[in-house]
């Protein structure tokens, strides 16, 4: 949850975000964020004792994870088309240059985000696998 924070913080430190794809990575990132960070107030309070809620776990976490991985894939084809455009002259790095370290680590940290929320799904579907029905 606190990665997909940093990721979304990543993306805008530089000002607005002007392409599209990059409008897909920041609303993935904020929407999962803000979901999750209401599912984890839910699961304090004690909201999500019956079976219904650990289907609904399981849902979330794997659409979250395809939503993840296809932001972390779009943030990537753009790093990776920004790259040929990072030139350092001698005053320093022009701002292509500090971009691309910014979407670098933001791409790394979206593929982290990804697995970490893929691995919850894993483990959210074993469960809402293995509870008994029971009723609402």
């Amino acid at each position: 949850m606190v990665l997909g924070g940093v990721v979304w913080m990543l993306l805008v430190s530089e000002g607005p975000v002007q392409a599209p794809v990059l409008c897909w990575v920041v609303v993935a990132s904020v929407c999962c964020f803000l979901l999750s960070s209401l599912w984890l107030l839910l699961s304090c309070c004690g909201a999500n004792a019956s079976t219904l809620w650990l289907t609904a776990d399981a849902v979330y976490h794997v659409l979250a994870t395809l939503a993840y991985l296809s932001a972390a894939i779009c943030l990537a084809v753009i790093t990776n088309a920004l790259s040929a455009h990072k030139h350092v002259s001698r005053v320093g790095p022009s701002a292509v240059a500090v971009l691309y370290k910014y979407f670098i680590a933001a791409t790394i940290l979206a593929f982290i985000t990804t697995f970490l929320y893929f691995i919850h799904a894993i483990y959210s579907v074993m469960r809402s696998r293995r509870a008994p029905y029971t009723a609402i």
